[in-house]
Protein backbone atom coordinates (compact mmCIF):
# COMPACT_ATOMS: atom_id res chain seq x y z
CA UNK A 1 0.00 0.00 0.00
CA UNK A 2 3.05 2.11 0.95
CA UNK A 3 4.81 2.06 -2.66
CA UNK A 4 1.31 2.72 -4.05
CA UNK A 5 0.95 5.74 -2.06
CA UNK A 6 4.01 6.86 -3.41
CA UNK A 7 2.96 6.65 -6.92
CA UNK A 8 -0.52 7.23 -6.64
CA UNK A 9 0.07 10.75 -8.93
CA UNK A 10 1.07 8.83 -11.85
CA UNK A 11 -1.02 5.44 -11.25
CA UNK A 12 -4.64 6.96 -11.17
CA UNK A 13 -4.73 8.87 -14.77
CA UNK A 14 -3.17 5.87 -16.06
CA UNK A 15 -6.24 3.83 -14.05
CA UNK A 16 -8.51 6.38 -15.06
CA UNK A 17 -7.78 5.80 -18.67
CA UNK A 18 -7.49 2.00 -18.31
CA UNK A 19 -10.90 2.41 -17.04
CA UNK A 20 -12.76 5.04 -18.96
CA UNK A 21 -11.35 3.12 -22.37
CA UNK A 22 -12.39 -0.72 -21.03
CA UNK A 23 -8.61 -1.45 -21.25
CA UNK A 24 -8.69 -2.21 -17.61
CA UNK A 25 -8.27 -5.51 -16.78
CA UNK A 26 -7.88 -6.70 -12.92
CA UNK A 27 -4.99 -8.27 -11.56
CA UNK A 28 -4.24 -11.77 -10.03
CA UNK A 29 -6.42 -12.41 -6.54
CA UNK A 30 -4.46 -13.88 -3.68
CA UNK A 31 -6.21 -16.96 -2.57
CA UNK A 32 -6.18 -18.18 1.50
CA UNK A 33 -7.84 -20.71 3.00
CA UNK A 34 -9.53 -20.22 5.95
CA UNK A 35 -11.39 -22.82 7.95
CA UNK A 36 -14.65 -23.11 8.80
CA UNK A 37 -16.01 -23.63 13.13
CA UNK A 38 -18.39 -27.27 10.86
CA UNK A 39 -15.39 -28.31 9.07
CA UNK A 40 -14.16 -27.46 5.76
CA UNK A 41 -12.44 -24.52 4.80
CA UNK A 42 -13.87 -21.08 3.13
CA UNK A 43 -11.71 -19.30 -0.03
CA UNK A 44 -11.09 -15.78 0.10
CA UNK A 45 -9.75 -13.59 -2.13
CA UNK A 46 -7.09 -11.36 -1.86
CA UNK A 47 -7.04 -8.44 -4.64
CA UNK A 48 -4.21 -6.12 -5.28
CA UNK A 49 -4.01 -2.66 -3.91
CA UNK A 50 -4.87 -0.96 -7.71
CA UNK A 51 -7.89 -3.78 -8.13
CA UNK A 52 -9.06 -2.62 -4.22
CA UNK A 53 -9.26 0.96 -5.44
CA UNK A 54 -11.24 -0.37 -8.35
CA UNK A 55 -13.83 -1.96 -6.06
CA UNK A 56 -14.35 0.81 -3.36
CA UNK A 57 -15.13 3.33 -6.14
CA UNK A 58 -17.54 1.21 -7.70
CA UNK A 59 -19.32 0.44 -4.43
CA UNK A 60 -19.21 4.20 -4.08
CA UNK A 61 -20.91 4.74 -6.93
CA UNK A 62 -23.86 1.73 -6.89
CA UNK A 63 -24.41 1.52 -3.03
CA UNK A 64 -27.00 4.53 -2.55
CA UNK A 65 -28.93 2.47 -5.24
CA UNK A 66 -28.74 -0.95 -3.83
CA UNK A 67 -28.80 -0.44 0.01
CA UNK A 68 -32.22 1.31 0.29
CA UNK A 69 -33.25 -2.52 -1.10
CA UNK A 70 -31.84 -4.31 1.41
CA UNK A 71 -34.24 -5.88 4.38
CA UNK A 72 -33.38 -3.53 7.54
CA UNK A 73 -33.00 -6.47 9.12
CA UNK A 74 -29.90 -7.68 6.65
CA UNK A 75 -26.69 -7.24 8.25
CA UNK A 76 -24.23 -9.00 6.83
CA UNK A 77 -21.55 -7.03 4.96
CA UNK A 78 -23.59 -3.48 5.08
CA UNK A 79 -22.17 -0.15 5.98
CA UNK A 80 -22.61 0.41 9.73
CA UNK A 81 -23.90 -3.09 10.57
CA UNK A 82 -22.05 -6.71 11.25
CA UNK A 83 -22.59 -9.70 13.32
CA UNK A 84 -23.09 -7.37 16.46
CA UNK A 85 -25.97 -5.32 14.95
CA UNK A 86 -27.55 -8.42 13.76
CA UNK A 87 -26.83 -9.91 17.59
CA UNK A 88 -28.51 -6.80 19.24
CA UNK A 89 -31.33 -6.96 17.16
CA UNK A 90 -32.12 -10.77 17.58
CA UNK A 91 -31.67 -9.90 21.07
CA UNK A 92 -34.60 -7.02 21.07
CA UNK A 93 -37.17 -9.70 19.07
CA UNK A 94 -36.69 -12.42 22.18
CA UNK A 95 -37.07 -9.65 24.34
CA UNK A 96 -40.53 -8.22 22.64
CA UNK A 97 -41.62 -11.69 23.42
CA UNK A 98 -41.04 -13.68 19.51
CA UNK A 99 -39.95 -17.11 20.46
CA UNK A 100 -37.76 -17.53 17.24
CA UNK A 101 -35.06 -16.00 15.47
CA UNK A 102 -33.63 -16.68 12.11
CA UNK A 103 -30.61 -16.90 10.94
CA UNK A 104 -29.72 -17.04 6.54
CA UNK A 105 -26.75 -17.41 4.45
CA UNK A 106 -27.21 -18.14 1.05
CA UNK A 107 -23.96 -20.93 0.65
CA UNK A 108 -21.73 -20.33 -2.26
CA UNK A 109 -24.07 -17.56 -3.48
CA UNK A 110 -21.76 -15.97 -5.66
CA UNK A 111 -21.05 -19.98 -7.30
CA UNK A 112 -24.77 -19.90 -7.94
CA UNK A 113 -25.27 -16.18 -8.57
CA UNK A 114 -27.20 -15.62 -12.72
CA UNK A 115 -24.75 -13.53 -13.48
CA UNK A 116 -26.27 -11.93 -16.45
CA UNK A 117 -29.22 -10.97 -14.31
CA UNK A 118 -27.01 -9.70 -11.57
CA UNK A 119 -24.84 -7.46 -14.18
CA UNK A 120 -28.24 -6.27 -15.93
CA UNK A 121 -29.57 -5.30 -12.99
CA UNK A 122 -26.34 -3.37 -11.75
CA UNK A 123 -25.96 -1.70 -15.38
CA UNK A 124 -29.41 -0.29 -15.04
CA UNK A 125 -28.04 2.16 -12.78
Amino acid sequence: MEQVQQRLDAIVPVLSRELTTGEYRPGDIRRVWIPKTGGGERGLGIPNVIDRIVQQAVAQVLSPHYEPTFHPSSHGFRPGRSCHTAIAEAKRHLEEGYGIVVDLDLDKFFDRVHWERLLARLGSW
